[in-house]
């Protein structure tokens, strides 16, 4: 799965700059954040589901950055990263998981979600593939 190139306006050097995923990153799924951004303003998690079917009850794997960030990638808008410690910044715009675990899989989907302190705010689900 490749992604379409991508530019991004650098402040710093007034330039638009390539913004591309990696060769090595080429592979797992991407996160659109920016489809789902509403008004909070800080850091979010993501989950994401694969399934064997549409309704996620057969086969189902989850996966959180909540718990773990192995395998998940972050872009700043100008270079990819592993996801950050205390969450994805919810001004960047894309995420990745590159790892294996959702392989073979027909359905995918993912959310973010942020805890305020009194519980975790979810997002809708969106769904990222259909075979």
């Amino acid at each position: 799965m490749a992604l379409a190139p991508r530019f991004r306006w650098n402040p710093i050097t007034k330039q638009l700059d390539l913004v591309s995923l990696p060769a090595s990153l080429d592979l797992g799924f991407s996160l659109d954040y920016s489809e789902i951004a509403g008004g909070y303003d800080g850091n979010v998690e993501f989950e994401a589901q694969g399934a064997e079917d549409d309704e996620f009850t057969t086969g189902v794997v989850t996966l959180d950055t909540g718990t773990s960030k192995t395998d998940w990638k972050a872009c700043d808008g100008i270079m990819w990263m592993d996801m950050p410690d205390d969450g994805f910044p919810t001004h960047w715009e894309q995420a990745r998981y590159v790892g294996a675990a959702l392989d073979g899989l027909t359905y995918l989907r993912w959310r973010s979600y942020y805890d305020p302190g009194t519980g975790n705010i979810y997002s809708d689900w969106v769904m990222s593939k259909e075979a």
